[in-house]
């Protein structure tokens, strides 16, 4: 009894029995992940057919990847397409209860999950379940293993699903077979998942019939689910504090915007203050409009002051490259660097605006001679360890990675001066449109400037 009860505390921290109410049809984005996963739902469907032909399926998963991937909504969308019972567990407690009271529902609950076919039975978070566990490791995983050896026991289809933001803390004692065999990886969305997912929400909410689902993706490179519906949650309450009737692209940009650069703030900014950031941001948005081997497509540029920044230029980036060129990653840095090369043009005079710029572009030429192996006149094409975010290596390589990534940044400084330069005037029209307008867009700019577009 003591045993059992140590089995039921460990995997019954909160438990909760309920029909799934979602199913793949409800995951956009996931074509890899629903592929993955057909023979378990096929499986709890028809176990006599996996049984007549002795096929063996897992009866562990584990699913992997970044909080708000959509791990937990994949978990019980299998419960769902396969219409059977899920037992929710969590790490949340049995606030007030005994260890009898306890022991005594965990024992209830357990055991109508194993008389119940098919059934699922989820375990959020399985890495921190085991770390609160009041055991050593070693005890959790023998527990564990128990409870497999009972699974594989029942009559009928019985599956344990398992889901993890930290792979790697998740003993390896418990990935082998007959326990968590089976592993599923969240990928990141590309972007016709993203705008599958988006399409999805543009059916559920009160969102723009005629909406550029295609910007709203590109927006969102690099996102995974949650983020991607926080963006458009945000949209929503910025069209209703605008007044709007649906959500357009306006609040998907509001909303773009917040998340990247914060809240709006009042500050009180002198003309002398506006013009400096005007021409600021000028320099990032026409450089890169200038440049040919920059990736992505250039979006808007604002100096609507918010939280993070007193001016923000916009890129859309396409994630349809399988990989950067060295000259793709110097383009980078002459935009990084093009705000401040502006405020030297036409002040004399630099300020503080470029600090993180300044931050960002070192980090990339960094990359490039210690990760990418792209100077090798200058240091060879070795690639160079990383610990804690610091790169490791000799005193005199040090040096000479040092006296790299000063040439890079000081050629890329001067390479983007010549080119505002010789488009002066351009620069002047443009600063003066966000003087005037706050924010301007890249159809705007092009038909100002003159400029073809990319």
């Amino acid at each position: 009894m003591k045993q059992n009860a140590k089995i039921f505390l460990l995997l019954t921290l909160f438990v909760v029995k309920l029909h799934a109410g979602v199913t793949f049809n409800d995951i956009a984005g996931l074509p890899e992940v629903k592929s993955q996963l057909f023979d378990v739902v096929s499986y709890l469907k028809k176990p006599a057919v996996y049984q007549d032909f002795g096929a063996i399926v897992s009866h562990g998963i584990l699913i992997s990847g970044p909080s708000g991937s959509g791990k937990t909504l994949v978990a019980k969308a299998i419960a769902g397409e396969a219409n059977c019972v899920i037992y929710q567990i969590n790490r949340a407690t049995f606030i007030g209860m005994t260890p009898a009271q306890m022991l005594a529902k965990c024992e209830d609950l357990f055991a109508q999950a194993c008389n119940t076919s098919p059934c699922v039975v989820l375990i959020e978070e399985l890495d921190v379940v085991l770390n609160n566990f009041g055991t050593s490791k070693f005890d959790a995983i023998t527990k564990l293993t128990i409870l497999f050896d009972q699974i594989k026991s029942a009559k009928d289809s019985f599956v344990v699903v398992a889901t993890t933001a930290n792979l790697d803390q998740v003993d390896k004692a418990l990935l082998i077979t007959d326990r968590f065999d089976y592993q599923v990886a969240m990928p990141v969305l590309d972007l016709v998942g993203r705008e599958e997912l988006i399409k999805m929400y543009q059916k559920k909410a009160k969102l723009d019939p005629d909406l550029d689902l295609r910007k709203v993706a590109l927006m969102t490179f690099g996102w995974n689910t949650g983020e991607i519906i926080k963006l458009i949650n945000l949209a929503k309450l910025s069209a209703i504090k605008n007044n709007h009737d649906i959500v357009d692209i306006s609040d998907f940009e509001q909303a773009d915007e917040k998340i990247y650069a914060g809240e709006v703030k009042q500050y009180i900014h002198t003309d002398l203050d506006r013009k400096v950031t005007a021409y600021h941001e000028a320099g990032h948005a026409l450089v890169t409009l200038l440049l040919p081997d920059l990736s992505g497509s250039f979006d808007r540029v604002t100096i609507l002051s918010r939280e993070r920044y007193v001016g923000v230029s916009i890129r859309l980036n396409e994630d349809q490259k399988c990989g950067y060129s060295k000259n793709n990653y110097l383009s980078g840095i002459r935009v990084s660097l093009a705000g401040r090369a502006a405020e030297e043009l036409v002040f004399n005079e630099i300020t503080t605006g470029a600090s993180g710029d300044l931050e960002a572009a070192t980090a990339v030429a960094r990359r490039i001679i210690c990760r990418y192996g792209m100077t090798p006149e200058a240091v060879g094409m070795a690639v160079y360890s990383q610990k804690n975010g610091d790169y490791v290596y000799s005193q005199a390589l040090a040096e000479k990675i040092d006296l790299a990534v000063i040439q890079i940044l000081d050629d890329c400084y001067a390479q983007v001066k010549e080119l505002l330069v010789n488009n002066r005037d351009k620069l002047d029209i443009l600063a003066n449109a966000l003087i005037e307008k706050e924010t301007v867009y890249a159809s705007e700019i092009y038909a100002l400037l003159g400029i073809e577009p990319k």
